[in-house]
């Protein structure tokens, strides 16, 4: 999975226009944890939810199927900032095709599943969105 985890990296960094993720977030997308203490925000946390094999109908090609979760978390008390960030998430995931190097795979792409913006008890805003990525042989 670290083949996987370094493309999601490399594709948030190749976002580097002006309104791009990477200008958003100043760094601020980590995997499974963020900095816990006096964390600035917006950031993004992306996790590993559950992974799949499916095998197709006649047995010769093999396909994974990873379900990531993006959280991105805001303390402003307004939700336009971090619907900023998930509208450069999603114009920078959906339906993208990964860079994808080392292990059998390297046909990647991207669907997004489901996403929904909560408030935290904390006052934080909390927009979690779900990508399915299919990682098939080439």
């Amino acid at each position: 999975m670290n083949s996987l985890f370094k493309a999601i990296r490399d594709h948030y960094e190749g976002d580097t226009g002006a309104g791009g993720l990477v200008s958003l977030l100043n760094g601020r997308f980590w995997l499974s944890e963020a900095m816990q203490r006096d964390p600035k925000y917006p950031y993004v946390v992306y996790y590993l939810i559950s992974l799949n094999s499916l095998d197709a109908f006649d047995h010769d090609e093999r396909v994974e199927m990873a379900r990531i979760q993006f959280s991105i978390f805001d303390s402003n008390p307004s939700p336009e900032r971090v619907g900023t960030v998930y509208e450069a998430l999603r114009s920078r995931f959906d339906r993208a095709s990964l860079t994808y190097s080392g292990g059998d795979f390297t046909n990647v792409g991207c669907v997004r599943e489901i996403s929904n913006l909560i408030r935290e008890r904390d006052d934080v805003w909390h927009y979690f969105v779900y990508y399915i990525i299919y990682l098939q042989p080439t």
